[in-house]
């Protein structure tokens, strides 16, 4: 019974726009009109350094809070991978854009962070190696997220990865211009 309201509730959460926000307050810039026109923290990087790491601390908070606030209540864990998934989905799909959201890198992380330590750690190795040897942010990203449903196989189980290989789809469906811009040759690399 309480499902339905815990779902509806973190899809809001996650799809607080902080990207959008802080540059619109702080640049008078609107994220939509400015670079990829991506409301992510990555797109917040072209516009300053500074806030774009302020926006990605605030996006896998959203996620961390929410979680961590359901693991106090003693919520089941399937149900945590289900909140999770909303919080990743209206990160990606805002209801306040007409659903042309992020891309979900920033909550996923801070799903993985609240859910299980290792994998997270695993992630965040994942991606600084494939960053430093590409400079590619959304490569970064993709080979992170697919990684991560190997990891759970690995430390927690089959059923666990079902979240990480819906999370791995959704990813790749909204990087599938970067896969095909690096693919080309004419991805921008982050620095």
């Amino acid at each position: 019974m309480y499902l339905i309201p815990i779902l509806f509730t973190s899809y809001l959460i996650g799809s607080i726009p902080f990207s959008w926000i802080l540059v619109k307050v702080f640049y008078k810039t609107d994220l939509r009109n400015f670079g990829s026109g991506n409301v992510g923290a990555t797109n917040a990087f072209r516009v300053n350094r500074g806030i774009s790491f302020l926006v990605l601390f605030l996006d896998i908070s959203k996620s961390v809070l929410v979680l961590l606030t359901l693991e106090k209540m003693c919520i089941y864990k399937n149900i945590m991978y289900l909140t999770g998934f909303a919080l990743v989905l209206g990160h990606i799909f805002p209801i306040w854009f007409l659903f042309k959201g992020g891309k979900g890198i920033a909550p996923t992380i801070g799903v993985i962070l609240s859910i299980n330590i290792k994998i997270f750690l695993l992630f965040i190795i994942t991606w600084a190696v494939v960053f430093i040897i590409f400079r590619y942010s959304s490569l970064s990203s993709i080979i992170s997220v697919l990684s991560s449903c190997i990891y759970c196989v690995i430390i927690e189980d089959f059923n666990s990865s079902i979240f990480y290989i819906a999370i791995s789809v959704i990813v790749l469906v909204k990087h599938r211009d970067n896969i095909i811009r690096v693919i080309n040759g004419t991805e921008k690399k982050l620095f």
